[in-house]
């Protein structure tokens, strides 16, 4: 079972006290409200708190704008052209939905570019991984390459001095002869 967390309560603490006020008092301008908990859910790092306080602000935007206020009378005397109460509701309504949808998007980002460090900090250690073995094995053939040069240079040492020994031994065997 999961355990809620503190700032999860007080965002949803928050969202519904909001929408008791704008019940209560049905004043337009309480629905702008609503986008200071889509605001304070982009500070988690978690999609899902964006995405359900989002939802949950646009329920209670469009719930706030149905009910009618206790008191129609004072509700009334303030709307004389153009319900303003509706505007600012509407006005919320996309707020509220423009910062959900940009936030949520820029979490995405964020993951999929933080994925993509995670790759490319593979890559460079796989990459690196083959270089040292390169390395090692270059450096493996080096070392047998001077082995086998002076392997031959023994051999060819080796050869000299038989070819000395043969001059010698013919060289007296000339003073010999003479």
């Amino acid at each position: 079972m999961a355990i809620i967390k503190p700032f999860t309560i007080l965002l949803y603490a928050f969202l519904a006290l909001i929408f008791y006020l704008n019940i209560e008092y049905h004043i337009g301008i309480l629905s702008l409200l609503y986008i200071v908990p889509v605001l304070l859910a982009t500070i988690s790092n978690n999609e899902k708190h964006i995405f359900s306080c989002a939802i949950f602000s646009l329920i209670f935007i469009i719930i706030g704008i149905y009910l009618p206020a206790k008191d129609a009378s004072v509700a009334y005397s303030f709307r004389q052209i153009v319900d303003y109460d509706a505007v600012l509701s509407v006005l919320s309504f996309v707020m509220v939905g423009t910062i959900s949808l940009i936030s949520i998007k820029q979490k995405q980002k964020e993951t999929e570019l933080n994925k993509l460090n995670e790759d490319l900090e593979m890559r460079v250690l796989v990459r690196t991984a083959a270089s040292e073995y390169r390395a090692q094995k270059l450096e493996q053939q080096i070392v047998a390459l001077q082995l086998i040069k002076q392997a031959n240079v023994n051999i060819n040492i080796a050869k000299l001095d038989e070819v000395i020994s043969e001059l010698k031994v013919l060289t007296e065997s000339e003073d010999n002869n003479a």
